[in-house]
């Protein structure tokens, strides 16, 4: 028990060292918290799931989620005037002592990560949390008028060059037939394009994104209240439902697991 206590104290004691030692030095500038192969981090436009030095970045953006009103029209949460005015703010830029906390968090395998944005009329704010595999991205939403349920949309991008498709095998992206051949063949699956409409909802809400240049496949899962739909011409995946307010803020979550293959995705999820 002895040496127990003394091997804890000793490696709580190196952490503290080295944490202290990054104050003296340049901190990078995101520190990202570890999911599978992906990383996840704040950025000025959102919270991204991606890899290292690969460029392709799957976010959740207030300037994509959106409120849908009655009429069937749309705002996002940061209008472009809004935008353009600068009459917002996010805290993506963390300090030395978040940094440090980010590692604690890392090394416990208790990974966790959010940014928050603040414009005219509203605060809203994403948290990711980590277990192994999976990740819950939860966002809450204040608004002025806080008196009513609202329809509200959360998004998360893809890329032009993803294989975007369901459990039924319709591929939902435009990717030449010699490409999506060569995946058929490579993971034993039979996709074909259905790209008959713009933005189509997923009867059973599950959604596989796999990308040519990573590793791994993203899958993301609704819940039954919610309506999963792919936008292609936005590319964006959007998960909509109705929303009621308490203690003032309108909470919505919803599901990404990553795997190592598509088959593993489709038969784990």
């Amino acid at each position: 028990m002895k040496k127990l206590i003394q091997s804890f104290a000793f490696l709580l004691l190196f952490i503290i060292l080295l944490g202290i030692s990054g104050l003296g030095s340049i901190a990078p500038t995101q520190m990202s918290a570890t999911a599978g192969s992906y990383q996840i981090a704040p950025f000025e436009n959102g919270l991204s799931i991606y890899q290292n030095s690969r460029g392709k970045y799957y976010t959740l953006s207030p300037f994509n989620d959106y409120e849908l009103y009655k009429d069937k029209s749309r705002s996002s949460f940061i209008s472009i005037e809004e935008v353009e005015n600068k009459t917002f703010s996010h805290n993506a830029q963390k300090n030395h002592i978040q940094n440090i906390t980010q590692s604690f968090k890392e090394y416990f395998k208790n990974d966790s990560d959010e940014i928050t944005f603040k414009s005219n009329d509203k605060t809203i704010l994403y948290t990711a949390t980590i277990r192994n595999n999976h990740i819950r991205i939860d966002r809450s939403v204040s608004f002025d008028d806080n008196s009513s349920p609202k329809i509200l949309g959360m998004t998360i991008s893809f890329q032009g060059n993803d294989f975007v498709f369901d459990t039924k095998g319709n591929l939902f992206t435009y990717l030449p037939q010699d490409q999506i051949n060569i995946f058929n063949s490579t993971f034993g699956m039979s996709l074909n394009a259905n790209l008959d409409f713009l933005q189509i909802a997923l009867l059973d809400k599950r959604v596989f994104i796999l990308n040519p240049d990573l590793a791994g496949t993203i899958a993301i899962k609704g819940k039954p209240n919610q309506i999963v739909r792919i936008n292609r011409d936005a590319k964006i995946i959007e998960i909509e439902e109705v929303v009621a307010p308490k203690n003032e803020k309108y909470s919505t979550s919803f599901d990404i697991y990553l795997y190592e293959s598509p088959n593993e995705a489709l038969s784990s999820l």
